[in-house]
């Protein structure tokens, strides 16, 4: 949750190539999605980031993810791509589960040690 900052928010929301939409329940924040416009892997082919696709655990299993990458896909279209760290099973699920495709690996390190991640993308 360190990430997850006033700061971090705000710098994306003065970048003109993110985007950031939530999802509200009873006016409660339950989940969100930011998408980098900018960012790409491999080629320009694989689209535009996800960045971060987050809903809360109480609110999992209600369709609230599906539609918050529904409205980029309106927004936006497709391709994009994201990534999953390796063990986040449930994740790979619900990706899998609308049709994601692998497409490669990212390692990420953080604090000297690196975290394997699966490449998605959604054509």
């Amino acid at each position: 949750m360190s990430t997850f900052t006033e700061q971090y928010f705000n710098n994306m929301l003065d970048d003109s190539t993110c985007n950031i939409w939530v999802y509200t329940k009873d006016e409660h924040l339950v989940g969100f999605i930011v998408v980098d416009l900018a960012s790409t892997f491999g080629c320009a082919m694989n689209g535009y980031e996800v960045k971060t696709l987050y809903v809360s655990e109480h609110f999992h299993g209600q369709g609230i993810g599906r539609k918050l990458l529904d409205k980029i896909k309106v927004q936006h279209g497709y391709p994009f791509w994201l990534s999953i760290w390796v063990k986040n099973e449930s994740a790979l699920r619900f990706y899998r589960h609308l049709d994601f495709t692998t497409i490669g690996e990212l390692n990420f390190d953080i604090d000297g040690e690196l975290h394997e991640n699966h490449v998605l993308s959604y054509y």
